[in-house]
């Protein structure tokens, strides 16, 4: 389409653009609604936003088609920001225009801004995106194919589980498992101020997580951290925790390698979901890697896959 023009993004189009999206996008999890004050928080106002990876395919005066690459430049708990890839946060095309090279020319454009940061690497998925807005591209929708055509290549996946926490419990055996582990000298709570530091100690061995958990405790109010205890070590975690709009949230679970196989993470997990179902939500939805054995946990408590998500393509680009 000779009569299409792939231009910086101008902050005057912003409600063209907001409106391409929820047609693109409508009804979709993660990205709608798109509200301005939403698009200017998740981007405009982001610290690692460069307008010079932000693009708008325009034709006549019409917003077709939008594109936004980032590049990490705050730093992360544990990375190095030098050796992280250059990021495609979004990518879209009016239905209408689909199939003609329009999203093919908005990659290009996002690519050379890669390439011109220095990056050797475009990742598209969710691991240190510093503007997500969804943990990557469901397997079943055109968006995949259309990256897998243009060099993108799948490293890893995930499953995307749901459960409606009205009828949650917590089962006997689950009961049980807590009983053995308070035997053992494991009690478990929400983490307080006296177990603060000794909380930010575990999370040295899961860095992908430790600024959130440590955001918690900063955020209004504090998002709950549940976590498993033993003479003063915290040998296990779960959250931080929240409910929105009746949905569960949480950031991750883990165990201190020592303590695994216990079925510690368990029985973190079940006192998650009764937590959050406590604090009015009626469903909660994770992602799990396709090969993580954590999946086990979900599956037990009643999970169910809703969808199969490619959490995070690489693409080699010329300049490497």
């Amino acid at each position: 389409m000779s009569q299409v023009r792939v231009e910086r993004f101008k902050t005057r189009d912003l409600e063209h653009v907001l409106n391409l999206w929820n047609t693109v996008f409508e009804g979709r999890e993660y990205f709608y609604p798109m509200k301005r004050e939403r698009f200017e928080h998740m981007v405009l106002e982001n610290p690692n936003f460069d307008p010079r990876g932000c693009f708008s395919a325009r034709l006549g005066s019409e917003i077709i088609g939008f594109g936004l690459g980032a590049i990490r430049t705050q730093k992360t708990f544990g990375v190095d920001l030098d050796r992280l890839p250059g990021f495609l946060s979004i990518l879209l095309v009016h239905p209408e225009y689909r199939m003609r090279g329009v999203g093919t020319t908005l990659l290009k454009a996002v690519e050379r801004f890669l390439e011109m940061k220095g990056k050797g690497e475009a990742q598209i998925g969710y691991p240190y995106n510093p503007v997500s807005f969804a943990p990557g591209i469901e397997v079943s929708e055109y968006a995949f194919k259309f990256f897998l055509n243009r060099g993108y290549r799948v490293v890893s996946q995930s499953l995307l589980m749901e459960r409606d926490l009205r009828s949650f419990t917590l089962r006997e055996k689950i009961r049980e498992f807590m009983e053995k582990h308070e035997g053992d000298g494991i009690i478990y709570h929400v983490c307080d101020e006296e177990n603060r530091n000794a909380l930010l100690e575990l999370m040295n061995l899961f860095p992908g997580w430790y600024d959130r958990v440590s955001a918690s405790f900063e955020s209004t109010p504090p998002k709950p951290v549940l976590i498993a205890v033993r003479d003063g070590e915290v040998v296990g975690f779960a959250g931080p925790i929240s409910v929105e709009k009746g949905e569960g949230h949480f950031t991750g679970i883990g165990v201190h390698p020592k303590y695994r196989r216990m079925k510690i993470g368990t029985v973190l997990f079940n006192l998650l979901c009764l937590e959050l179902k406590g604090r009015g939500a009626t469903r909660v939805m994770l992602h799990t890697g396709t090969a993580n054995p954590a999946q086990e946990i979900y599956f037990d408590a009643g999970f169910k896959v809703k969808s199969v998500w490619a959490t995070k393509m690489v693409k080699k680009l010329k300049s490497s």
